[in-house]
């Protein structure tokens, strides 16, 4: 039996997060998530050196994606890398983030790439997570949330 790649992360990054409210909204909360991650994504690849036309994939989860938080790895990987470098974006809740690195990593493994992008992306500024008791509208929930 073949032996399996080792996966490394090479560099990580990500923006200081901090606790608001509606009252006193916090520092990042006029700034997209997605144009922060492109911060972030753009710090990597000039701290690493990598020439972004050899990223094989950027992958990029959300909670909610929705808006401005649609499609995060398409929106991220056209706004940090060459158009042909192919992205994913990934919706599992809370382990989204995870989720893309552990893709990545078994990618890698599985010798379909060598260079990866993967991390995850929310702005609660933007997309205030719901509160959903068995009360709940979700039919007006939905329609709120989607306007």
């Amino acid at each position: 039996m073949a032996e399996i790649r080792e996966a490394v992360i090479v560099d990580y990054a990500r923006t200081p997060f901090g606790v608001a409210s509606r009252k006193k909204p916090g520092f990042f909360a006029d700034k997209r998530a997605d144009d922060l991650a492109v911060i972030v994504v753009e710090a990597l690849i000039k701290r690493t050196g990598i020439d972004p036309a050899t990223i094989d994939e950027v992958i990029m989860g959300a909670v909610y994606q929705g808006g401005e938080q649609s499609s995060p790895g398409r929106g991220i990987g056209l706004m940090t890398c060459p158009v042909e470098v192919a992205a994913l974006s990934i919706d599992r809740a809370c382990c989204s983030s995870m989720t893309s690195a552990h893709i990545a990593s078994m990618a890698i493994q599985l010798e379909m790439g060598d260079i990866y992008i993967a991390g995850g992306i929310e702005s609660h500024s933007h997309f205030p997570a719901p509160l959903i008791t068995e009360d709940t509208d979700l039919v007006a929930l939905a329609e709120e949330i989607g306007s």
